[in-house]
């Protein structure tokens, strides 16, 4: 539960940055808790349970530009 009482909760936004990091070089990056908004807005609208499968999260510009390098997997930014 990132917000409870009308409140985000800070040590629960920290594990999701965590969750969300760069695990390449981990690199932990804040998240706009609007996107966490959206995603719950979401799964109300649509009436669902299950848990969300992230498949994406931060990637560092060190990360992206390793990734260009080797494919075009990376941002160039």
């Amino acid at each position: 539960m990132y917000f409870e009482g009308g409140q985000y909760v800070a040590s629960e936004l920290s594990r999701i940055n965590w969750l969300l990091r760069d695990f390449r070089t981990g690199d932990v990056h804040q998240i706009d808790p609007a996107v966490l908004d959206i995603l719950t807005d979401l799964r109300t609208l649509a009436d669902r349970d299950e848990p969300y499968e992230v498949i994406s999260g931060y990637r560092s510009p060190k990360t992206n530009a390793d990734l260009h390098r080797r494919s075009s997997g990376g941002c160039r930014a």
